[in-house]
């Protein structure tokens, strides 16, 4: 998880590296960006500042990663988990009803079998379904579903999600090949 003051990809890709040596196993897993759901953890919560470096980092990531692969055949496990991250964020499609916690694919199970919206939140549902109106009439609400409904960061959180998914579809136009050939070979692993 990225959050204040802990948000460097390249550290915490360091830190996945030394796990996976120590477990010697593969942990290939996206950065997930902090929400803050409550005030009390708003400390934790990114900055903006933060948030436009996180953006660069993940591009520059997922960048190299495409080229890499384009030109030597190599998949870069880290920039391919930030590409799978992302396509499937641009193949998601929420209708208005929908947040990306509570949609018609989301099925979220704690460790006694209860099923839950939000595992954060422990909650069922946002009542009544989440709304609102800056969400509704935005060009990537499809995609993110409004990200973390409950977070009191949301103008925040939007920039990265907004920024992200903008520039991935623009990438994916222009790489469609090769992001779809690494997401089928990564299907394959």
């Amino acid at each position: 998880v990225l959050y204040h003051n802990h948000c460097s990809l390249k550290q915490l890709y360091a830190d996945i590296n030394k796990k996976e040596q120590q477990c010697m196993h593969t942990l290939n897993s996206p950065p997930h960006i902090v929400h803050a759901t409550r005030y009390d953890n708003v400390k934790y919560s990114l900055s903006i500042k933060e948030v436009y470096a996180i953006i660069h980092e993940e591009q520059e990531m997922i960048h190299d990663a495409i080229i890499d692969f384009r030109l030597y055949g190599v998949l870069n496990k880290h920039g391919l988990a930030l590409i799978d991250k992302w396509f499937k964020y641009i193949n998601h499609n929420y209708n208005n009803d929908e947040t990306y916690c509570c949609n018609k694919d989301s099925i979220k199970v704690d460790l006694f079998g209860d099923v839950w919206d939000c595992l954060y939140m422990r909650v069922h549902h946002p009542t009544p379904p989440y709304s609102n109106s800056r969400c509704d009439h935005c060009n990537v609400r499809k995609y993110c579903g409004c990200a973390c409904v409950y977070s009191v960061r949301k103008d925040i959180e939007c920039v990265y999600y907004r920024r992200m998914i903008t520039w991935f579809l623009k990438e994916y136009e222009k790489y469609k090949e090769e992001i779809d050939e690494i997401i089928r070979i990564s299907k394959c692993n």
